[in-house]
């Protein structure tokens, strides 16, 4: 377990229990607890590459939990599901989730993140049938998306493959199967993206036609930027603004 350090703030009449450095969960997920002593636990996923933990300051103000994951497999491209083709970092996740669920009893659950971190909320958010997921730019076609990134060594990070078609088929059904599984869901999806970026045509549009088919509910916030990397700008608002 690394050394941890903890700060508590008076924010709006509520103690806030703050952990400033990173702690191991037993199950070897590497995250960031933030105590709101709430019934609403938030859980935030990063985005790509060796990221640490995006939008905390953008939610500094929540009064919900909150619990930020690190994607800490295949050097922070696992998408919390593979390393070297092993499930692994999905085993780790889904235990470390289940156990602050049981142990909490949380009324309320929701998933946030943007692009990588966003289709783990969309995974995640159905698979632990969170009432609310908000994800910005994420990907759908998962196996397409490592198979022609501009880094192809995140594919065999993932799969521990050269890109082939069998491996890229177990990647693009991954988040497809985790919809299908779960049509008819209570759970409310803000999707938040922009046309102008190649994210739309290439997943957005996949995806939706997806929770459109299996029934499962979604609000939509349609931006302008033209890259990427720009989501993070919106997302922020959209996610601060929600939350508070």
């Amino acid at each position: 377990m690394l050394k941890t350090i903890k700060k508590k703030i008076i924010h709006l009449g509520i103690k806030v229990e703050t952990f400033l450095s990173e702690r191991s969960s037993r199950e070897g997920v590497k995250y960031i607890y933030e105590n709101n002593h709430s019934g609403e636990l938030a859980i935030i996923f990063s985005g790509i590459g060796n990221v640490s933990y995006n939008y905390r300051r953008s939610l500094k103000h929540a009064l919900c939990d909150r619990v930020f994951i690190k994607d800490s497999w295949a050097d922070g491209v696992s998408y919390y599901l593979y390393e070297n083709g092993k499930s692994l970092p999905e085993e780790k996740v889904s235990a470390f989730i289940e156990r602050i669920l049981q142990e909490k009893k949380y009324k309320r659950l929701y998933t946030i993140g943007s692009s990588k971190g966003g289709y783990a909320a969309v995974y995640y958010g159905l698979k632990y049938n969170a009432d609310l997921i908000y994800a910005g730019a994420c990907q759908y076609n998962l196996g397409d998306y490592l198979a022609n990134h501009e880094h192809p060594e995140y594919y065999a990070k993932v799969t521990g493959k050269e890109r082939n078609d069998e491996s890229t088929t177990l990647l693009n059904n991954a988040l497809p199967r985790m919809i299908e599984q779960h049509r008819n869901s209570t759970t409310l999806i803000h999707l938040l993206f922009s046309k102008n970026e190649h994210t739309y045509q290439d997943h957005i549009v996949d995806l939706i036609k997806a929770l459109d088919k299996y029934n499962i509910k979604h609000t939509d916030y349609i931006e302008t930027f033209k890259e990427h990397y720009m989501v993070g700008g919106p997302f922020k608002q959209l996610i601060a603004k929600s939350l508070r």
